[in-house]
């Protein structure tokens, strides 16, 4: 088994579910209490199938090509991770629909951005881009809360 494919199935365990198991992350992403804009998005999204190790390297080569359609793929099939892991951070401060917005637009820098050369997965390497994000998007959120603004008050005569 390849170092790609221990990275791969540590990360779905870490999430205690198995990518391919549509049951079980449509069940995950039920649990989450959200609008219904959000909650047809999360319905939606299951659908985009989990890339086997051998294709989602076929699309890694494609995308470092050029191939805009091999990213699409790419960010599409990765989308239920951004939902699983903006879910260990609802409750921190932003909203969920914040935080999967954060990180898919953090999702597809990543997948931009990944480069073979790196001793980091691909699937690690997205994973750690996106709690990255959030992390800041949460920090950056609480920082705002702090700032006062002082309103001058128009004085009674």
């Amino acid at each position: 088994m390849s170092k790609h494919t221990l990275n791969n199935k540590k990360r779905v365990n870490s999430m205690g579910l198995d990518a391919k198991n549509k049951t079980d992350l449509k069940e995950a992403l039920e649990e989450i209490e959200t609008d219904h804009l959000m909650r047809m998005y999360l319905d939606e999204i299951v659908n985009f199938p989990a890339l086997e190790e051998e294709k989602e390297r076929n699309l890694i080569d494609l995308k470092q090509k050029g191939d805009e359609s091999a990213v699409k793929k790419l960010v599409e099939s990765n989308y239920r991770l951004v939902a699983l892991i903006a879910k260990e951070y609802a409750g921190r401060g932003l909203p969920y629909e914040d935080l999967v917005m954060e990180g898919n637009n953090c999702l597809i820098e990543a997948v931009k951005t990944f480069d073979q050369g790196l001793e980091k997965p691909f699937s690690e390497f997205i994973a750690f881009a996106i709690r990255s994000s959030l992390d800041k998007a949460i920090e950056n959120h609480k920082e705002a809360d702090y700032i006062t603004l002082e309103v001058p008050r128009e004085e009674e005569e």
